[in-house]
């Protein structure tokens, strides 16, 4: 008998595990009740941090920013309004420069490709776009941004095949080289303090007489704006600068 009761346990060491089993399980909804505090507090505000002016937020890092969300500068509506879609012409272009397959990229080659013009080409690395324009109002943009020296501009559609773009009366453009921008028209050039713009946007206004060149994106005042009595329906032309392989100008999607 005094082994079974040494077994059980005496009163006093059973009264200890029942206070010990209580405690814990007091411990335990203690601790179950505290967490769920913290995790109600994470989830909703208290009053008191409600009414608390908010603090400054962090800040997505730029290179994780989407593209999306970094937007070039509108336009000005007026010139998205005669918006054209313009590309090359085969016709007139200098043997050296070649053409995407929609003709709307111009890159120079230092060979010379099966050329459609024969004996009517440019002597200069230049070409004109497939589009004439006789009469309305019209816009175009030109990247410029991978070609060292270029000029962008129009001329009747007669300019001399041995004439650069701006050299003779019937041609009008920007120039930017590797040390300035310009205009030229008549073999007579005017310097533009101003950088060279990595594209360019045109406007034509036949009717008023006025062309006009914009530095894209975001620009509402023109870099230079020529007046002029054109009596002649005009071509957009373009000259790439020397023989340097890859030299580049595109239309791009505006």
């Amino acid at each position: 008998e005094e082994e079974e009761e040494e077994e059980a346990g005496s009163p006093a060491q059973v009264q200890m595990a029942v206070a010990v089993s209580e405690a814990v399980a007091e411990l335990k909804s203690n601790i179950e009740n505290k967490l769920g505090a913290i995790l109600n507090a994470f989830q909703v505000p208290s009053p008191a941090t409600e009414d608390r002016p908010p603090g400054p937020t962090a800040q997505t890092p730029p290179e994780e920013m989407e593209c999306s969300t970094i937007q070039e500068p509108e336009r000005p509506a007026n010139l998205m309004q005669c918006l054209v879609r313009l590309s090359f012409s085969l016709e007139r272009a200098h043997p050296f420069l070649t053409f995407s397959e929609d003709f709307r990229r111009v890159r120079v080659r230092k060979r010379s490709r099966t050329s459609p013009c024969k004996n009517n080409c440019f002597k200069t690395t230049q070409a004109m776009a497939a589009q004439v324009f006789s009469q309305g109002e019209h816009y175009w943009e030109v990247d410029t941004a991978s070609c060292v020296a270029w000029a962008v501009g129009v001329a009747y559609c007669n300019l001399g095949l041995g004439v650069t773009v701006g050299r003779d009366s019937r041609s009008w453009c920007l120039e930017g080289n590797t040390s300035q921008l310009s205009a030229w028209h008549a073999n007579k050039e005017v310097l533009l303090s101003r950088s060279k713009p990595g594209r360019v946007g045109v406007h034509l206004r036949m009717g008023e007489g006025e062309l006009s060149f914009y530095c894209m994106p975001g620009a509402e005042e023109p870099l230079w704006t020529y007046q002029a009595c054109f009596t002649e329906a005009l071509q957009p032309v373009f000259w790439l600068y020397g023989l340097k392989d890859n030299n580049m100008l595109f239309f791009p999607e505006a």
